[in-house]
C-alpha cells in the first residue's frame, strides 16, 4: 500500500469535495480516499498492484 497526497484544483464547495471523494475511492486499488477542501488537497491510499498514481489524478 502506497499513501499519497496531491493538490485538486477547481473546488468551490463541499459538495466538490464529496464527489472528488466518491471518484477517488471508485477507482480500483483504492483502500481509502480523503480531500480537504480548507487546503484544496486528497489523500488516497492504495494498492500500487491494482492502481497507479496516474490513475488517481
Amino acid at each position: 500500500m502506497r499513501t499519497i497526497t496531491f493538490p485538486i484544483a477547481g473546488m468551490h464547495c463541499a459538495s466538490c469535495v464529496v464527489l472528488n471523494e466518491d471518484s477517488l475511492k471508485q477507482v480500483k486499488g483504492v483502500a481509502e480516499a480523503s480531500v480537504n477542501f480548507a487546503l484544496k488537497q486528497a489523500t488516497v491510499t492504495f494498492d500500487e498492484s491494482l492502481a497507479s498514481e496516474h490513475d488517481l489524478h
